[in-house]
């Protein structure tokens, strides 16, 4: 092998691994520049909740302000003036709302990872697959709420949850696809749609 040959092989291998060490340095800072655009945004709020906590905090009022409003639909359809007289019952189905909540709060970040993976599908499926997100989570923490009222009240939680979730779910969820930024949303933007879904829900159930 001549000199010329060997300086040229030479040259070559150089230039090669320069085009693979900056190839590897353009790859470390869009990386690091990806993170760091990630962490502004997110330090740009001034109270971020993540998604996960989000849904649980959502879950939580969805699993109470609804079933609270079931004694007030009864009253209103029997025309009870006086409620003192099954204050038991009534106290049992306070606590199974609280349980409803509580579960629905501990099954929130589960469902958080659900619409997460659904979100990545075309909008037609994942609009179409949310309502089953919310009916399964509905109907989990309805039925794990519900075992306070014993197995029939394990049936009603599930079948009340189910339909509960079936139908609020979706108006959240889209919501807060549209406000979150990174997977994280304010506070303030947070808590009106947190109380306002499950109050609508209260409200269309009294007037129904």
């Amino acid at each position: 092998m001549d000199t010329r040959t060997r300086d040229r092989k030479s040259f070559e291998l150089m230039n090669s691994d320069f085009r693979n060490t900056a190839e590897h340095c353009i790859a470390s800072f869009e990386m690091e520049h990806d993170d760091g655009v990630h962490q502004s945004h997110v330090d740009e709020m001034s109270r971020p909740v993540s998604l996960e906590k989000a849904y649980a905090i959502f879950g939580l009022l969805l699993g109470i302000v609804p079933m609270l409003s079931v004694p007030a639909r009864v009253s209103l359809a029997y025309e009870i003036q006086d409620i003192s007289r099954n204050l038991g019952f009534w106290s049992i189905w306070f606590l199974a709302s609280i349980a409803t909540g509580f579960f629905g709060y501990l099954l929130g970040g589960r469902a958080a990872r659900w619409e997460k993976r659904i979100a990545s599908f075309r909008l037609s499926w994942y609009l179409t697959l949310l309502p089953v997100v919310g009916l399964a989570w509905g109907a989990a923490s309805g039925a794990l709420g519900g075992l306070f009222l014993f197995l029939i009240g394990a049936i009603f939680g599930a079948s009340f949850g189910g339909v509960i979730g079936l139908f609020a779910v979706t108006p959240f969820a889209v919501v807060m696809r549209l406000l979150s930024v990174d997977e994280h949303i304010e506070s303030k933007h947070l808590f009106p749609l947190a109380v306002g879904v499950p109050m609508v829900v209260a409200a269309l159930w009294l007037g129904s």
